[in-house]
């Protein structure tokens, strides 16, 4: 009888501790309400109007999301990096779930920083990552491609 005690007991703490670490997964708001689910290593730095800014601990790694007052024009969007001093290495169109991205690399002061650029259903996004080191985004392992394909409902 006290064995079964034991056992019940057990057996609700694993239940309440399942459910405590889903309500605490952490989650990025967008200004649509759009929710995004951060990648692991890295927590939400700062929330404002359409955008939110992720980084990992030692801050070596940084993602913003975008989705207010952006543009899909790459073109554009490369002049604006080149003029604020990056370096552009290359651009091409990849594509996460059904969605087509343009995928800008720049470099700037030992890091790389990328640009993805994106629409999902009638809204306009801007990825950035930047890092030290190199990502390939079509990699489903990689946080971008994980809330790329989180923005555009897909998960790879």
């Amino acid at each position: 009888m006290k064995l079964n005690k034991i056992l019940v007991a057990l057996l609700i703490v694993g239940m309440l501790s399942c459910g405590l670490s889903a309500v605490f997964a952490e989650e990025g708001t967008l200004s649509d309400g759009t929710k995004v689910t951060i990648p692991d290593g890295f927590s939400v730095l700062d929330t404002g109007s359409g955008i939110f800014t992720l980084v990992t601990e030692d801050q070596q790694n940084v993602i913003t999301v975008m989705d207010e007052d952006v543009t899909t024009d790459a073109e554009k969007a490369k002049q604006d990096q080149v003029e604020n001093g990056a370096e552009f290495i290359d651009d091409k169109t990849v594509t996460i779930g059904d969605t087509e991205v343009i995928a800008q690399h720049f470099t700037k002061s030992g890091f790389n920083f990328y640009g993805y650029l994106f629409k999902a259903g009638d809204k306009d996004y801007i990825v950035t990552y930047t890092s030290p080191d190199e990502i390939d985004v079509e990699d489903a392992s990689t946080p971008v491609n994980q809330i790329i394909s989180s923005l555009v409902g897909t998960t790879e």
